[in-house]
């Protein structure tokens, strides 16, 4: 049921980053999870397929100082598109390395805790652990370990969604 649940947010998220796309799925998709909402349905099928979208607000809040990131100068620095046209290849350089430097810096200022949690991979880089990680609802036994626990990882991988 966790992978169900998983897939179907990762094509929800896909949707709202990408309106123009999927447009005769997504319809069909959205009608599949409200009837399967419904009390007989989720008995034969046995699972709630339906899960809260998960946002940067909602894995930044797990930690006190998390939101305080938001407010920070260098989040502009670290989520900055850069364009190459009209520059030369060294400034374009030292954009980069100021990017990944704040990109460093706020993840080493903002996380709660010192180590870094192993890596799950999942698909194309998704981290499927990560994505159910911040449900209040999880049974997994990590999250519930995980408290408000605030890694490097889970910061950086704020900082990418936002940028």
């Amino acid at each position: 049921s966790a992978f169900f649940q998983t897939v179907l947010e990762i094509g929800r998220r896909y949707k709202i980053l990408n309106p123009e796309r999927m447009r005769d799925a997504y319809g069909k998709l959205m009608y599949f999870l409200q009837d399967s909402r419904k009390p007989d349905v989720r008995e034969l099928i046995e699972f709630d397929s339906v899960v809260r979208v998960r946002t940067v607000y909602d894995v930044l809040s797990k930690s006190p100082r998390g939101l305080e990131m938001l407010e920070d100068p260098q989040l502009r620095i670290a989520t900055m598109e850069i364009m190459p046209e009209g520059k030369g290849r060294t400034q374009v350089q030292r954009e980069i390395k100021a990017k990944e430097a704040a990109i460093k810096s706020l993840s080493k200022t903002y996380c709660s805790v010192a180590r870094r949690r192993k890596r799950h991979h999942g698909f194309g880089g998704y981290s499927l652990g990560l994505l159910r990680s911040s449900y209040h609802d999880s049974d997994s036994e990590d999250d519930k370990n995980a408290g408000d626990e605030l890694t490097e990882d889970m910061v950086e991988q704020c900082i990418y969604s936002i940028g």
